[in-house]
């Protein structure tokens, strides 16, 4: 028997231009019996990383009806990492099968930038747990995003460039996809 984790935090310590900074994952997982608990975890967030799954598109339509609202709403002006997970599973011919059954196909990378610019997120990356394919990216472009406005910084348009290597701390929302894709 395996029972999700609604919760979970890590902390890690990272050097940035010589000094420590404390690193603080809260990843909430998305669970509808876990909202009324989650704005507890906003107040001094500095970033948030707001997931979707590129091969499910229902939580690729939360991000905009469900987790950007919910986020402006606790708070508006902290930037936005767009992040599509799960990218290695577009190469997999049955789940593909799966999705075209039901007349789906796989968020597109074009998609999830196009997205990215819509809800004013600071940038767009795509990842897999699997392969690891730009995880260190993600959070990287998180921690300069967080620098960024902690020191002020007036740039928080969507942009295509990475950012160079840096850390900080952050909130993760997405939504457990069901078991149907």
């Amino acid at each position: 028997f395996f029972k999700h984790v609604k919760w979970q935090l890590f902390i890690v310590v990272v050097n940035v231009d010589g000094l420590p900074i404390n690193v603080q994952l809260c990843d909430t997982a998305g669970q509808d019996d876990f909202d009324p608990l989650r704005s507890l975890c906003y107040p001094e967030t500095d970033v948030f990383l707001v997931c979707f799954s590129v091969v499910c598109p229902s939580s690729y339509h939360s991000v905009t009806v469900r987790w950007v609202n919910e986020v402006r709403k606790h708070c508006p002006n902290a930037p936005i990492i767009l992040v599509g997970t799960k990218s290695d599973l577009r190469s997999d011919v049955h789940l593909m099968l799966q999705l075209a059954r039901y007349g789906q196909a796989p968020v597109t990378t074009t998609q999830g930038h196009q997205l990215a610019q819509r809800v004013g997120a600071v940038s767009y990356v795509e990842t897999s747990a699997l392969t690891q394919h730009d995880l260190k990216e993600a959070f990287d472009q998180a921690i300069v995003s967080a620098l960024n406005t902690r020191r002020g910084s007036a740039n928080l348009l969507y942009r295509r460039r990475k950012p160079q290597p840096l850390w900080r701390r952050w909130l993760c929302c997405w939504e457990r996809p069901s078991s149907g894709t």
